[in-house]
């Protein structure tokens, strides 16, 4: 089973079951580049109305509009990874295992790569390596950077059997061919882009990932005032590593 995703910044519980349901995962930085998007920012709790806080790492971007994630740098010097720092700390120091995770952030704090996605990429692989998901990553696999190459004339092909396919089901059908998987597994939300009836005509399977609502207390809160999809991070600080991996199974394919 093969999933797709684009590198997010520290992402919510929900992005590291995409990643526990497939075999092979991999994470692509050569599509395009969307501003405030999960790519460059995510939450955390924070004791104000809105009962969250937006992280963000320092970035920066080509000229234009139309330019794809790998071409977004992320600030090596500079003190956003100190203020970030002292944001988690401020937020979670009484949290349960702040003693546990913080140390282990700051360690992900150390890297400085040149590009943004770079740095999510190693970032999300050590979480998983630290909650024990044993899938294998990849990242811009050489099949998947020759089919984007390849997309315009490709999606011409396949518009002759399928009419009025899009170039994203173009991308992913040609990936799984040439990777040799029958099964592809999407987000939850690529139910209305992903046609299950057109992936069975090119024999590969399609799945979908359903999360399953996650609940924990946060702090010494009620459930009934749990803040929910917050960035891993807020998970990792409340439960540990040992819960973080319990709540790994919480999702269904459907």
């Amino acid at each position: 089973m093969v999933g797709i995703m684009q590198p997010y910044f520290f992402p919510y519980i929900g992005y590291f079951h995409n990643i526990h349901a497939a075999d092979v995962f991999v994470l692509c930085d050569q599509v395009q580049f969307v501003n405030d998007s999960w790519i460059t920012r995510n939450q955390i709790y924070w004791k104000n109305e809105q009962k969250s806080l937006y992280i963000r790492p320092q970035i920066r971007k080509p000229s234009g509009s139309r330019y794809n994630i790998d071409q977004v740098e992320i600030v090596r010097g500079g003190n956003w990874r100190r203020k970030l720092l002292k944001s988690i700390r401020h937020a979670y120091s009484k949290a349960t295992y702040f003693d546990q995770i913080y140390p282990f952030l700051e360690g992900l704090m150390e890297y400085h790569p040149e590009k943004l996605s770079e740095f999510s990429v190693h970032s999300i692989q050590k979480i998983c390596d630290l909650i024990g998901i044993k899938t294998k990553i990849m990242f811009n696999s050489d099949h998947l950077m020759q089919v984007e190459e390849e997309l315009e004339d490709l999606w011409l092909q396949y518009g002759e059997v399928n009419p009025g396919i899009e170039k994203r089901q173009v991308r992913v059908l040609e990936f799984c061919k040439r990777m040799g998987a029958d099964h592809y597994t999407n987000t939850i939300a690529g139910e209305h882009l992903y046609s299950k009836e057109l992936f069975e005509q090119h024999g590969i399977c399609l799945s979908f990932v359903k999360n399953r609502p996650v609940e924990y207390l946060q702090f010494d809160h009620p459930l009934k005032d749990f803040v929910p999809n917050l960035s891993v991070i807020d998970v990792l600080m409340h439960v540990g590593v040992n819960g973080a991996r319990s709540l790994l199974t919480e999702y269904e394919l459907v």
